[in-house]
Formats: structure tokens, sequence, C-alpha cells
């Protein structure tokens, strides 16, 4: 019998956190683990969610706090684990940062042993107002209580839900994402809808949400476009801010030169496709998506919010400021597009340098969850 572990998320998109640990649950022995995953979002047909049920793993979609407030959710969440203790859960993995700690607190009143914060991004939209740093406040103190393991993408992000020291303490651990390097070996390309073969491709993944600065996105492209009239800009993703932003590409008169391709599942085949990525990040975590770039040896102009842990010192990743001017953005795109490509070999042996590679997160999870 195989044990059971929970994996609680915001939502089951094709978002950095839900993607890294889909990588993770297509490799794990499903013979030996098998996960349960608790979604705070009860809309249907979930980016996932058809994927998760062909591997054998179970679905429960429950209200988010915004939705029922705090004692409805938390109560739900604790018939929920209540639920999955039953059925042989052992441990529960939290990817909902601040609010990680309702939780592992809901999970430590059902008695369940292993109770898992991780921590992947240095900021929060949410802690802008008094009640929003409210709330992360009390779900750091609640992360303090009640998880019995405290894990991070890099010091940043641990410092940022666990406060300044907790690597040094032994408080917090650090679990960077990994890439399943296999896909980009095996060299797939996609095929670009509407995009000449001789263009010059601009890439970008990312959800349409304030943090991922697509409104600067868009200004940098059409001062790009300028210099380079072949050019293309290709975003991949989804979110609240698509049509705002589609809006705008008309208003530049760029329709002709963008392409929204939604959300898609092969992003490992659609980074070869790319000449260059552009990163304007106002925060991240690690920003995994820069990691599945470098694997397929794509350069990338990023924002210099972004955690320096995201570069695999393959020459690939170029930070600037976002208070730089947009002339001195297109000139690093010019030097990187001039830069040769590493190979296969150098980028796999960085990798590993690195322990980025999902057999070494496999097995350190394997080692927390206590299987």
């Amino acid at each position: 019998m195989s044990e059971l572990i929970i994996q609680v998320f915001g939502t089951l998109g094709a978002g950095g956190a839900e993607s890294r640990m889909m990588d993770v649950y297509r490799n794990i022995d499903k013979q030996h683990v098998q996960f349960a995953f608790v979604t705070l979002d009860k809309s249907k047909n979930q980016f996932y969610e058809k994927e998760i049920l062909s591997l054998g793993g179970s679905i429960i979609k429950i209200s988010s706090p915004k939705e029922k407030g705090l004692m409805r959710h938390f109560s739900e969440l604790l018939s929920t684990f209540k639920y999955l203790k039953q059925q042989g859960a052992i441990a529960i993995h939290s990817h909902t940062l601040y609010h990680c700690g309702i939780v592992c607190m809901a999970a430590r009143v059902v008695a369940i042993p292993v109770r898992i914060a991780h921590s992947r991004n240095t900021d929060t939209l949410n802690g802008k107002t008094f009640v929003g740093r409210m709330q992360v406040n009390i779900g750091k103190v609640l992360i303090k209580i009640f998880a019995t393991h405290c894990l991070a993408l890099n010091k940043e992000c641990a410092e940022y839900l666990y406060g300044k020291g907790c690597i040094e303490s032994g408080k917090a651990t650090v679990l960077p994402n990994a890439i399943d390097l296999t896909k980009y070996k095996m060299k797939k390309r996609a095929q670009l809808p509407n995009v000449p073969d001789d263009a010059l491709v601009i890439g970008h993944v990312g959800r349409f949400q304030p943090m991922k600065n697509h409104t600067f996105l868009i200004d940098f492209f059409a001062k790009f476009h300028t210099l380079y009239p072949e050019s293309y800009l290709v975003m991949v993703g989804d979110g609240p801010q698509r049509q705002e932003i589609a809006e705008k590409v008309e208003s530049l008169n760029l329709s002709k030169y963008v392409r929204f391709l939604g959300l898609r599942n092969d992003v490992y085949a659609l980074m070869p496709c790319f000449n260059l990525f552009v990163f304007p990040s106002i925060f991240e975590g690690l920003a995994g998506v820069l990691l599945e770039a470098e694997a397929a040896g794509i350069p990338c102009l990023v924002s210099d919010t972004i955690p320096s842990t995201a570069d695999m010192n393959l020459g690939l990743i170029k930070f600037i400021s976002l208070n730089k001017d947009l002339s001195e953005w297109c000139e690093e795109a010019a030097y990187l597009l001039e830069q040769e490509k590493p190979d296969y070999s150098v980028i796999e042996a960085a990798f590993k340098k690195r322990h980025f590679t999902l057999e070494q997160e496999i097995s350190d999870l394997y080692s927390i969850y206590g299987v």
C-alpha cells in the first residue's frame, strides 16, 4: 500500500509551483507514494486536474478564505484533513505562502505528523494593505508554531516567510525547484502559430497578473520592435490581466506581431522557438521558468528583482533594473542575441552541480515525508 501525501495549492493551474510538483508527481513511484491534492479553487476543469486523476491521484476542492470567510475555510480544512488522515495520510505539503500557517494548524489538530510549509516567493500583493499585512504576519506566526518542516526555493524566499537567519539556524531548509532535464535533452520543438520561420522571437511565460509586469514587457517590445521590425512577441499563460494587456497591444498597433498562446503543457517544446526570453517581474521566488529557459539554452533578459540563484552560470542570464531606460533594455537584449549558446552537456553538468535535478528533489522529498 502506498503512503499518502497531501499537497495543498491555491489552484491546480499552470503556475510554477504546480508545474514543478507535477514534474515530481509524474516521476514518483506510485506503488510507494501517492498524492492527494487539495485546492482552494472550486472551479471545474483546472489545468492539471485531468492529468492528476489519470495518474491515480485524488482531488478535493474547498472554498478559499475570501469566498466563505476564515472560520468556514478552517472548518473545511479540518474536515478534509480528517478524512484524508483516515485514508492514511502521513504528511501534508502546503505551497500557499503565508496561508501555510492555517494549513499546518488544521493538520496538527487532526494529528498529521509531518506538516510542511514551502515558501516559493519573496513577497505577496496581499501584504500591501493593513489587513493584508495582518494576514501575512499571523500566517507567519502560525507556521512557526505548527509546521514541522520549513522549505524554501532559496534563502530570499526562506527569510521572507520564516525570518532572517532561518537557514543558518537550521529552522528552514532550501529545496530548489528542479527541472526534468530529459524533456530538454529530446530537443522537441513546437510550432508557433502565425509566426514566420525566420522571425526573431521574444518569449515570455507567466500568469497575467501585476507581479509579472506584462505592461513593462509590452512597452519593451514596442521599443525593441522599432529596432528589429522582424521581431515577434510570444506570451504563454493566462490570468486576470490578459484582456487589459491585449488592449494595450492593440492600442500600440502591435497585434500583428504579438501572439497570446494561453495555457500550455509543452513549455519545454516552446522554449527552443524563442531567440530571447524576457522576464521583467516585480518580484519572484526562484522563477522556475527561467531554469526552463536555461535548460533549453535560451538567453534571458530579466529584472534584477529576481534572486541571483536563478542564474545557472551558463552565461545566459542578464539582470537589469526596471528603473533603466527601455533603450538600455534593448541594448542588453541585442548583446544577449549575439552570444553563443552552450552545448546541452554543459547545461546538464551545471544543473547537476547545483542539485537542480528531479532525481535529487524526489530523493529529498522522500526523506522529508518519511517514506
